[in-house]
């Protein structure tokens, strides 16, 4: 029995449809992964965002990039009144062998480089995490590594001691901070 004409167009119209609702579910299948991706990346660039600006609403942490970016500086304590701080003393504070001091002074930039070096480590953890990504985080992170770096031995001791683990595989992202030989 051979088909008739209304049957063979109708397999044709069926065929074309097919094909058709196929194509449109593989575009919209394209195009739904595409959106997600997007939204993916709207939250990883939110997620950096959101770390960076707690770095800086966050007192000792904030002291600690301002203790990086001064010669001479002074600062609120927790203690009540003021006190300042030079760059020489913040380092001097940092040396490992000078915790036997237990002043104001050196507890002060402890507290504030501690901080500072915990959302350090938090930014490579969330990097290695994928909730975002080093470019996120790039800036102004890279201003104060490069500072940093400029004393590499001091900034290294202090964070070896303090036990830091993802700090490394942060700082060394920064091209100032793996070039400096200790």
């Amino acid at each position: 029995m051979e088909p008739q004409l209304w049957q063979v167009g109708a397999w044709i119209v069926a065929i074309v449809g097919g094909l058709t609702a196929a194509g449109l579910g593989i575009w919209q299948a394209v195009q739904n992964r595409e959106q997600r991706a997007r939204e993916l990346r709207w939250k990883q660039a939110q997620s950096a965002k959101e770390l960076i600006d707690e770095l800086f609403h966050e007192n000792f942490s904030n002291f600690a990039t301002l203790m990086l970016d001064s010669w001479a500086r002074t600062y609120p304590v927790p203690q009540g009144g003021d006190i300042t701080i030079t760059w020489e003393e913040v380092l001097e504070c940092l040396k490992v062998g000078s915790f036997q001091s237990e002043d104001a002074k050196s507890d002060f930039v402890r507290d504030c480089f501690d901080m500072l070096f915990y959302y350090l480590d938090r930014f490579e953890h969330l990097i290695q995490a994928g909730l975002t990504t080093f470019e996120d985080l790039r800036m102004p992170a890279q201003y104060y590594v490069d500072l940093m770096a400029e004393d590499k031995a001091v900034f290294v001791t202090y964070i070896e001691f303090c036990k830091y683990s993802n700090i490394w595989h942060f700082l060394d992202r920064f091209p100032s901070w793996a070039a400096k030989k200790l």
